[in-house]
């Protein structure tokens, strides 16, 4: 079709059997619609869901393709286009962290496995579809961009499980006696690799008196 563009013309001729003729030109021009076409990009669409992905945690990734994601406004065939993702200020994604995989049926953009606790944050992503052969064209971007948060799921635990072995314990230090050194086993969290931190409190200031250190590290009293 795009061979065609440009301007024709057309000569139109008409006669009479004593030979007297009638001649005139009309102007006939192609107009190729890939310079100027429009994108649609159909709602809903998948990337108007945000993400949330937890440190240590599978990869979780939007799933798409491009015949459900836009459409051109025009049945010519303007040739190839092309989807790039970057950030919502520009910039291109970390691909250490975030993938566009377009080998995968659909096409995958995913959060990669990591345990880094500095890519935890909130990601916001656009994309752009433009056409190839046609720069001039000025494509269609994602208006309201798409939003992914990498949290650390020890930040709010499901729980943690003290040791079996202090419920209910008694400690019994006969004062002036030598020292007594009493130590416990470490709590258990969900998710078991979060790192815990450990204090402890005595009520009484009396009992205070009785306490010379207690090591954060190794979960020891010494009395």
């Amino acid at each position: 079709m795009n061979l065609f563009n440009g301007v024709h013309y057309l000569q139109f001729t008409a006669s009479l059997p004593g030979g007297t003729t009638s001649t005139t030109v009309a102007t006939l021009e192609f107009v190729d619609p890939c310079p100027d076409t429009q994108f649609t990009i159909e709602t809903p669409h998948v990337f108007q869901e945000s993400l949330r992905y937890s440190l240590r945690d599978k990869p979780v990734a939007y799933k798409w393709d491009m015949a459900s994601l836009f459409y051109v406004e025009t049945l010519v065939d303007c040739g190839p286009f092309t989807l790039m993702f970057t950030t919502d200020r520009g910039d291109p994604i970390d691909k250490t962290t975030f993938k566009d995989d377009r080998d995968s049926i659909p096409a995958q953009f995913l959060v990669s496995y990591t345990e880094a606790l500095e890519k935890v944050g909130v990601y916001r992503f656009t994309f752009k579809i433009s056409l190839d052969n046609f720069p001039m064209n000025r494509g269609i971007s994602l208006d309201q961009p798409f939003q992914i948060s990498i949290i650390d799921p020890c930040d709010k635990p499901l729980w943690i499980r003290a040791p079996s072995e202090l419920d209910g314990a008694v400690i019994k230090y006969k004062l002036l006696q030598p020292a007594l050194s009493f130590t416990f086993e470490e709590f258990i969290p969900s998710p078991a690799w979060c790192d815990l931190a450990y204090f402890f409190d005595v009520p009484s200031p009396l009992a205070k008196m009785v306490f010379k250190t207690f090591d954060a590290k190794t979960r020891t009293f010494t009395f």
